[in-house]
């Protein structure tokens, strides 16, 4: 039994680290401009190359989904506090409870709006670095 599993993990390592593309990722390199039949994919710098071309390409991707995300909810949390701040209210514990609460929406839209400007400006620096290595090929 333990043979078996043992051999199991190393069938599975083997695929996990294999250098070689697979039929969508030669697809995407493709997407980029840059034609794969004129080069030799068993070549090391090859690989890493447009190995760390699908990778930036990933990175990007999801830091600029993840920002547009964090900067929508930025604008719903800050205009909900800045709603709550700004309405009249009468005295006493409610007053406190929604003053509460709208600082509190407003300082977490201004946190997240910090973030999706931070993941933005991380998006275009992996697309410059992406580019860059995308020129070097074409």
């Amino acid at each position: 039994m333990k043979k078996g599993t043992i051999i199991l993990l190393i069938l599975i390592s083997f695929k996990s680290y294999s250098q070689s593309f697979n039929e969508v990722e030669i697809k995407r390199i493709n997407y980029f401009g840059i034609e794969t039949s004129s080069y030799d994919l068993n070549n090391y710098k090859i690989q890493t190359d447009f190995s760390r071309i699908l990778k930036l390409n990933g990175k990007k991707k999801s830091n600029k989904t993840f920002g547009i995300i964090l900067g929508s909810v930025s604008v719903l949390t800050s205009s909900l506090g800045i709603v709550a701040l700004s309405t009249k209210k009468e005295g006493g514990m409610g007053k406190a409870i929604v003053d509460t609460f709208g600082g509190i929406s407003l300082g977490i839209g201004v946190i997240s709006g910090g973030f999706s400007i931070k993941l933005f400006n991380s998006s275009k620096k992996r697309k410059k670095e992406r580019d860059k290595l995308i020129e070097f090929y074409q």
